[in-house]
């Protein structure tokens, strides 16, 4: 996304198990993590207090950071429209004419965003 897309800046939001894969990749400019047992309004004031994004983009379907970025107050939620956590989101990828795994959905949902998923 970063490649394609250089003026954005981009923030993940990881569980904390998987931060440390995220703070050593060059295409992130922040990493926010969060714990299992934080609550999900915890969750949001954090999101808030870090930056006022414009979109938050979901490659799986936890619904407490579903619930958290929607009462943070992102704007544009882009997500699958699968799971119970889809009503969350108010933007949605194309659907493919023909069904993908998670792997090829997410590139799918990245390249709607700018990402160059061909190299």
């Amino acid at each position: 996304i970063k490649e394609g897309r250089p003026d954005t800046w981009l923030t993940v939001l990881t569980a904390s198990a998987l931060g440390d894969v995220w703070k050593d990749n060059r295409a992130t400019d922040g990493v926010l993590e969060w714990r299992k047992e934080e609550s999900v309004s915890s969750l949001a004031a954090r999101i808030r207090s870090v930056a006022q994004f414009d979109v938050a983009i979901f490659f799986s379907n936890s619904w407490k950071t579903s619930l958290a970025v929607w009462s943070a107050g992102i704007p544009l939620r882009v997500g699958r429209r699968d799971g119970a956590s889809s009503w969350l989101y108010n933007q949605h990828p194309v659907e493919p004419d023909h069904p993908l795994d998670a792997i090829r959905m997410n590139l799918r949902i990245a390249q709607s965003v700018g990402a160059n998923i061909n190299e």
